[in-house]
């Protein structure tokens, strides 16, 4: 399973030194100089939990230093038999991917957390996600979107913005295919989100 990629890199690359270059102001140290490795920032728990048996790799060819990306997909060798109980997952994915936003060498002004905030705002507006989807307890600020067979969370924690992408499908009762649900979909990946933020205040 190839969980669909729509990160938003070219859009925070190319507005991030405008962005530097727009404020006046001392850059104050910035919380983080490096980001981990993608694959290394969900548990092997929470991966079991939300994918099942599956391996992380990269997908995206990272920024060393700037973005990294891992992509975790599990599908079942057979259909599974129906269940009254519910929908029975077999074809699972989750995408994350972390980027540091720093300040433009030669640039006055415009510190990492600055430009990691303007940016944010800017890719919600551009998802005219601006005054939906508002989650609490997940870094600085987040949003997410969750529909039946797909998800997708964003946050920010200091001058490093996430995105964790989630698609999963199943058999219901009657033998037919589905997604697991908005609310399935949300519990993943808040559960996933909740590792990434951990592994960053680490």
């Amino acid at each position: 399973m190839r969980i669909r990629q729509t990160y938003s890199l070219s859009i925070v690359l190319i507005a991030a030194p405008l962005l530097a270059a727009c404020s006046g102001q001392a850059a104050a140290p910035d919380p983080f100089t490096d980001i981990p490795d993608a694959c290394t920032v969900v548990s092997p728990q929470s991966i079991q939990d939300v994918v099942g048996e599956a391996r992380g790799e990269k997908n995206i060819t990272p920024i060393p230093g700037t973005t990294d990306t891992c992509q975790w997909s599990y599908q079942a060798a057979a259909k599974p038999e129906p269940s009254a109980q519910g929908v029975v997952p077999y074809r699972q994915g989750l995408a994350v991917q972390l980027y540091l936003h720093k300040s433009p060498e030669g640039m006055e002004g415009g510190s990492g957390v600055s430009i990691a905030q303007r940016s944010f705002v800017m890719m919600r507006n551009n998802q005219g996600m601006a005054d939906k989807g508002t989650l609490e307890g997940i870094g600085d600020e987040a949003y997410g979107e969750f529909a039946d067979g797909y998800g997708k969370l964003k946050f920010r924690t200091g001058n490093v913005t996430v995105e964790v992408r989630y698609e999963a499908a199943g058999v219901t009762p009657n033998d037919t295919t589905a997604g697991l649900g908005p609310d399935a979909n949300r519990a993943a990946l808040m559960k996933a989100a909740n590792d990434v933020a951990k592994s960053l205040r680490k």
